[in-house]
């Protein structure tokens, strides 16, 4: 699958459950993984982390709605 920067995405735990919502910042795709823009829960400013790409679920604009 392939991410662009700015695309909001749902960001998955380990486990695999919805952690949150961030919008990648690069997408590195020899690698797999993207750096994402989260917010930890609790935290008071979001953080750029590092998230392979099978823990990533885009999310639909309204775009691709209409």
């Amino acid at each position: 699958m392939i991410f662009t920067p700015g695309q909001t995405v749902t960001v998955l735990d380990t486990t695999h459950k919805p952690a949150g919502d961030g919008i990648v910042q690069i997408f590195n795709p020899e690698a797999q993984f993207c750096d994402v823009l989260f917010q930890y829960p609790g935290k008071a400013k979001p953080e750029s982390i590092p998230v392979p790409t099978y823990r990533l679920i885009p999310q639909l604009s309204d775009d691709f709605i209409h």
